[in-house]
């Protein structure tokens, strides 16, 4: 008998966490019965899964996952909401855990309807704190961060729930094994519960949308380099505009830097928008905003480069390496675990990657070994379909 699996996802939005899950589901679902509940039920992505079983939250749950209740398509729903909304804020100036109880409330009503065998949360925090109250089921973490960089500003409170949120896992599963010892090292009590499976990739999809016609098509006659993500902290995307102005005015190089991405959490677009006028380099260094599909992008690209100052499992790194496009990192830790310095890649501190990119387009012979490199990339896929198989069954 078909195991049922649900995976909980935070949300539709754009990020690696909703792509990724995308692409093991749609691995793994010849081999079993797959359910997703979105916590906020609209986005870009949904799209993408328009073939999965998508469970609609209840209207409680959305609005302890602060879901706009402008989203909500149906009237009555969005009555419901605000109203929940209001009840949630309420209890937060009370002191009052409405969103434990609402958690509670919704596991275990749905373990009343649906049968399932394993729940699964697919990104720490939110969807993780929710998929803990299913106690019925086998229940499975993935944690995506690098938790020690976020400990630090945790409350003893906060840390002592956390660990508590895990101990309750029967699987912590981290995206690369430098996260799942970084985990296993801030709560110890979990240690012999942290497995690393690295994100699964769809080679054929990924390659099949990198032939997709694009209009905004990059031009061929200079070295053309893209950055894709999040226009987030981590990205650390502001950094590209100094970078780029040493590159072009110091070393007189020529060269297009495209950005591929939206969002402006914490201010990070208009930290970037500044940066590029400081520098007055929006000729040669492109904002082109978010795209549905980044790969005709990456594959046209002649390198690749990622600003991050942390990366659990870089994704956009091993969609590079799929279309066979050189990647350049900056030295978060997971970084030698994907990219093989001086190989297929290279690797180097943020202050000094614009050496490394500065020898890829100066040097047609570096730049030549590391592309005949990249395209003996083969895939891990095999080994992480069994390691997955071995985590559900």
């Amino acid at each position: 008998m078909r195991k049922k699996i649900l995976f909980v996802l935070p949300g539709f939005n754009f990020g690696g966490t909703v792509f990724s899950t995308l692409n093991m589901i749609s691995l793994i679902q010849d081999r079993y019965d797959i359910s997703v509940l979105p916590m906020h039920p609209y986005g870009p992505v949904r799209t993408n899964y328009q073939n999965i079983n998508i469970i609609q939250p209840d209207c409680s749950l959305m609005a302890v996952a602060a879901m706009p209740s402008e989203l909500e398509r149906n009237s009555i729903n969005r009555i419901k909401l605000n109203f929940f909304k209001l009840i949630n804020h309420i209890c937060m100036r009370c002191n009052i855990d409405f969103t434990k109880y609402i958690y509670k409330k919704q596991a275990e009503s749905l373990m009343k309807k649906y049968n399932f065998d394993v729940v699964a949360s697919c990104q720490e925090y939110m969807a993780t704190d929710f998929a803990s109250y299913f106690s019925s089921y086998r229940i499975i973490a993935w944690n995506r961060t690098e938790m020690s960089i976020h400990i630090p500003n945790m409350s003893e409170v906060e840390k002592k729930r956390m660990n508590d949120t895990y101990c309750k896992f029967d699987k912590i599963v981290s995206v690369s094994q430098t996260t799942s010892d970084d985990l296993a090292s801030c709560f110890t009590d979990i240690k012999d519960k942290c497995v690393a499976i690295h994100n699964i990739q769809n080679f054929e999809n990924i390659i099949r949308k990198s032939e997709e016609y694009i209009e905004d098509s990059f031009d061929k006659g200079i070295f053309n380099i893209v950055s894709v993500g999040r226009i987030a902290k981590q990205k650390q995307f502001y950094r590209i505009p100094a970078i780029a102005k040493k590159l072009h005015d110091e070393l007189e190089l020529n060269f297009k830097w495209y950005i591929i991405g939206d969002g402006n959490v914490l201010g990070e677009n208009d930290r970037l928008q500044s940066e590029l006028d400081k520098y007055n380099n929006r000729e040669y260094v492109v904002c082109i905003g978010s795209r549905l599909n980044p790969y005709p992008y990456i594959a046209a690209a002649d390198l690749l480069v990622n600003t991050s100052y942390y990366e659990a499992c870089p994704r956009v790194v091993a969609e590079a390496q799929i279309l066979h496009t050189p990647v350049i990192c900056a030295d978060f830790s997971s970084a030698k675990e994907f990219v093989k310095n001086g190989e297929n890649g290279f690797i180097d501190t943020i202050d000094m990657l614009w050496k490394p990119i500065a020898d890829m387009i100066s040097d047609k012979d570096t730049y030549n070994r590391i592309k005949t490199n990249c395209n003996n990339y083969t895939s891990e896929n095999d080994a992480i379909i069994m390691q997955l198989h071995s985590l559900f069954d």
